[in-house]
């Protein structure tokens, strides 16, 4: 996603996922999980239809989380998908047609977080050339608000240092210990206290995973289904766990 959000890589190079599955032993079923019996290796569709299975793999992904705030989830932007990149490219630049210096938050310093904030100022030195009355360096402020105290906390100190270090070389503003609490009329609100104004906000604090019903219950870790060391879920060796749900 960063590739096409910088323009590195164009729409047209792109896979989409209906062009993967042209083997006619693989079968693509459009429809939602209702619910898997993980005793009787049954999955249930909304469609009332059911699938048996001997192996499943549950790789269901996650979704972004606002931490239950509708205001957050309104006024901000995402980057979670294609159509979220997409998105966030056409404002970028329909804000650089019309404004010589402008203001971009991104809320959450993680890794994503992080790469995204600089993907963003690699867009616009790209498209200098394009809008030339435009200060894509100083004149276009970018911030990241980190919750934390460090960039990419928990990560290797080399790693983190280097962060901080290109964050710096991209003329990035770097807000640690910045919780976003609210967003209305494109001003951030801190947990920590005062508040702060950006023409474009986007949330990149993290997701949670989508949901699936199991029967036995499965007693989830903030929403993410346990496994053993090799990806299976506890007590039950057929069923496996891959990616963001996990």
């Amino acid at each position: 996603m960063t590739e096409i959000l910088s323009g590195e890589v164009s729409e047209e190079y792109t896979v989409r996922p209906t062009e993967i599955f042209k083997d006619d032993t693989v079968k693509v079923i459009i429809s939602r999980v209702i619910k898997v019996d993980l005793e009787k290796k049954l999955i249930y569709l909304e469609n009332n239809k059911g699938i048996i299975y001997d192996i499943v793999v549950f790789a269901q992904g996650a979704k972004t989380d606002f931490f239950g705030s509708k205001n957050i989830e309104d006024n901000c932007l995402q980057f979670k998908d294609y159509q979220d990149t997409a998105k966030l490219r056409r404002t970028i630049i329909e804000k650089l047609k019309t404004h010589n210096s402008f203001s971009i938050a991104v809320i959450g310093g993680g890794p994503t977080g992080t790469e995204l904030a600089f993907v963003v100022r690699e867009l616009l030195l790209r498209e200098k050339e394009n809008f030339p009355r435009a200060d894509v360096k100083k004149g276009v402020e970018i911030t990241i608000c980190q919750g934390a105290d460090t960039l990419c906390k928990g990560m290797d100190p080399y790693l983190i240092k280097k962060a901080h270090e290109e964050a710096d070389n991209l003329n990035i503003k770097v807000a640690l210990n910045h919780n976003v609490m609210d967003i209305k009329d494109n001003e951030m609100h801190f947990k920590e206290g005062g508040n702060e104004k950006a023409d474009i906000i986007v949330w990149a604090a993290g997701v949670t995973p989508n949901v699936i019903e199991f029967e036995p219950k499965v007693d989830l870790e903030k929403n993410s289904i346990p496994v053993s060391p090799t990806l299976q879920l506890i007590n039950h060796r057929d069923a496996f766990a891959i990616g963001d749900c996990n």
